[in-house]
């Protein structure tokens, strides 16, 4: 392996074929497809699948394409090093920044920056908050702009104001500490009150709790002035019983629960009956540890992983939109960590699902009658109106019920569950939720049967 044959690599995969990476290059095809397959040969692995007009990327392929990537880089870096050195400047900075934290006044900082230091030049790494925090702890970058804290092994996190104390304290800023902080305040103000939008589905979520009557604490990381633009340029202010920011809780960032818990404070509610709605990983994990329930927003800017998030929530979610009251509720009611008595009954559930060609009437009746508790998902509804069967609980988007049937359902079962139409989950999975819910809530083992469904009758 070589560093050009890591460059037409990389070409390959980013141009997306062989031809259009010979094109960039400035080369004919059989001399790229020879250096490529003699990579592949030389380490007997696949690294494209080609097509007739595009290269498919193979799993080996992707772990190469990210090493050559960084090889690459820093064998740029070191002969820009090199060269600045024999032109008599020091050396390069090299800078990681999120593609979501070019903005504007960043790279005039960056301008300005360089007429007063001619010396120093910029290497930029584009790249998520992950990627720049492990390029960090190896030393590979000497400094990252990201938006998420975390405080990791040899990375500590810092407040807006301790940043601004560190790089006048330190890196010979001369600019006066309390000015530094009120103009990069400034700069977060301006584009709260312009750029930032709101999330999908999170007015109509707050409207709905609102509504309720359910009392409302922003519990942030972000100064409190600077979270007054931000709720004022969307008109959000009025939804919030009060707002407590890490500052108010002595500098503790999220990786300590002190926010959390004074929000529950304030809120005058018990840990256990409160819920917490957070898209920070590390929030995630802080705020279950502590005793809260939580709903985990998965928001996949930064490289997020959602293994990082799914197995802290109690509720898994891609945006405010998939959220409702009846689910937060239906949630709610589940015992924390009771497992059922060993000599308890199996609560006997059936779950009608909404198949376009449904079990028989009088099959479904025969699974009614043997059943302790009937959830009716969506058009499910239909088939149990059908069959004469009152449904203990009805849930769905109400997407493919009969207007009739889904009204009849929800005005005669015990306990209705309605889910937005923007979900990731199926109607099915969501009423096999709420068996497992109603059988932790009566604290027995759970027997399963599932009819209606596209593969037909199945037990559990």
């Amino acid at each position: 392996m070589n560093l050009i044959q890591l460059q037409y690599f990389a070409a390959v995969v980013e141009e997306g074929s062989i031809s259009a990476a010979a094109r960039r290059l400035h080369l004919s095809q059989p001399p790229l497809s020879i250096q490529i397959r003699n990579l592949e040969d030389e380490y007997g692995v696949k690294l494209l699948e080609r097509g007739a007009r595009r290269s498919r990327v193979t799993p080996a392929g992707e772990v190469l394409y990210e090493y050559a990537v960084r090889i690459l880089e820093m064998t740029h870096a070191a002969e820009d090093d090199l060269e600045s050195l024999k032109a008599g400047q020091q050396t390069s900075l090299r800078l990681g920044i999120i593609s979501s934290g070019e903005c504007p006044e960043l790279l005039q900082g960056l301008a300005d920056f360089r007429r007063q230091y001619p010396d120093i030049s910029f290497r930029i790494f584009d790249r998520n908050t992950y990627e720049l925090q492990q390029d960090i702890e190896k030393q590979r970058i000497d400094l990252a702009v990201i938006r998420t804290p975390f405080q990791t092994g040899s990375i500590e996190s810092v407040t807006l104001r301790d940043g601004c104390q560190i790089m006048h304290d330190e890196l010979g800023i001369e600019t006066p500490v309390s000015d530094l902080y009120e103009e990069v305040c400034a700069i977060v103000r301006h584009h709260y009150a312009t750029d930032i939008l709101i999330m999908p589905g999170a007015r109509e979520f707050l409207e709905e709790l609102s509504e309720a009557g359910i009392p409302m604490v922003i519990a942030t990381s972000t100064p409190l002035r600077e979270v007054r633009v931000a709720l004022e340029a969307h008109d959000l202010s009025h939804f919030f019983k009060d707002i407590v920011t890490t500052e108010q809780v002595g500098g503790r960032d999220k990786v300590f629960p002190d926010v959390y818990l004074e929000a529950a404070r304030r809120l005058g509610t018990p840990v256990g009956e409160t819920w917490v709605f957070e898209d920070a990983p590390f929030g995630v994990r802080t705020s279950k540890r502590a005793g809260f329930n939580v709903v985990g927003l998965m928001n996949d800017h930064d490289g997020r992983d959602e293994r990082d998030v799914q197995p802290w929530c109690d509720i898994y979610v891609h945006s405010f939109a998939e959220l409702s009251l009846s689910l937060i509720e239906d949630y709610a009611a589940v015992p924390a960590a009771q497992d059922a008595p060993s000599d308890a009954e199996p609560l006997r559930v059936l779950v009608v699902d909404g198949s376009p060609a449904p079990s028989s009437p009088a099959l479904v009746a025969r699974l009614a009658d043997r059943a302790d508790y009937v959830v009716a998902a969506d058009k499910g509804a239909e088939t149990c109106r059908a069959a004469g069967v009152v449904p203990d609980a009805y849930c769905g988007d109400r997407d493919s019920v009969s207007a009739a049937d889904g009204a009849w359902a929800s005005s005669e079962a015990g306990r209705s569950i309605s889910f937005p139409s923007e979900k990731y989950a199926t109607d099915l999975s969501l009423a096999i939720d709420c068996a497992r819910h109603e059988a932790a809530r009566q604290r027995r083992p759970l027997r399963l049967t599932v009819t209606c469904a596209r593969t037909g009758r199945g037990l559990v």
